[in-house]
């Protein structure tokens, strides 16, 4: 089952000033059986599912996702085969509508599922200049285990069809906003539609603002669209412990896992921490 609430409406603390946005999140008493992520493990997968329509989607997300703490989704395309498919486990999710489909009245979007229950969570939308399609990002808050801050996912599904880079940095300057006075550790993910060298450096210039580093694939698997890689990981305060691209048939894009743990500095009894 699925509900309507308003962005911020998730957890009492930290909630946004201007929640004007609609997500969803799930109704099942199961979901979000955790109050906090660990912070000496925190295994991502992030996955444009293209909607979820190739029939081994169900058995490849089941098999991938299993166990881990966050899944974020974007094509996010919520039929019974892909509602069935997310509520195979015991996290619960959010969900941000980018468009409804008139035929079938499905929404598609971006969603992110975890164990623990967010603190905060926001939708950011901004729209396609030339097919007047709109693309959502989801920007949700984490507990941390033995630690003060929170950790924020930002899951984002980037502008992809425009002339030229316009659109597409003014979609990148209203996530920086959004991101930018988050003291605690970060995540940046997503498909950010990075085709060309002028994207590529758009978003470079956001992500560098932010502090944030790449996630480095050895053996990269990504897709790529002019021979650039197009989904992509960030982060900051945080370790990376290991990292891989999952080769599947189920989607046009590869699944990526990482393992993060939250870095010392941000842990109870460091300096940081005492200041």
């Amino acid at each position: 089952m699925v509900r309507a609430v308003r962005a911020g409406q998730i957890g009492s603390h930290d909630r946004a000033a201007n929640s004007c946005e609609v997500v969803h999140s799930t109704e099942r008493k199961e979901a979000f059986s955790k109050s906090q992520l660990d912070s000496s493990s925190i295994v991502l997968l992030n996955w444009n599912i293209l909607k979820g329509d190739r029939s081994s989607w169900k058995r490849d997300y089941r098999q991938i996702s299993a166990n881990m703490d966050l899944v974020l989704i974007q094509e996010a395309y919520l039929t019974e085969t892909v509602l069935n498919g997310l509520n195979s486990e015991r996290r619960g999710w959010v969900f941000s509508p980018s468009f409804i489909y008139m035929a079938n009245q499905v929404p598609s979007g971006v969603l992110t599922a975890s164990f623990a229950r967010p603190q905060y969570c926001r939708a950011l939308r901004a729209t396609e200049p030339i097919i007047r399609v709109p693309k959502s990002s989801l920007v949700t808050k984490y507990r941390l285990s033995n630690c003060c801050e929170m950790l924020l996912v930002a899951n984002v599904h980037a502008i992809n069809f425009a002339l030229g880079t316009g659109s597409f940095r003014s979609q990148a300057r209203e996530l920086k906003k959004e991101l930018q006075n988050h003291t605690g550790p970060l995540i940046l993910a997503g498909d950010f539609n990075t085709w060309s060298m002028r994207r590529v450096n758009s978003l470079a210039e956001v992500t560098e603002e932010l502090g944030l580093r790449s996630v480095p694939f050895k053996t990269d698997l990504r897709k790529k669209v002019f021979k650039k890689p197009v989904d992509h990981i960030f982060f900051r305060g945080l370790d990376l412990v290991k990292a891989r691209v999952i080769r599947v048939k189920s989607s046009d894009h590869n699944p990526m896992v990482v393992e993060f743990k939250v870095s010392g500095n941000y842990l109870a009894g460091s300096s940081r921490t005492r200041h």
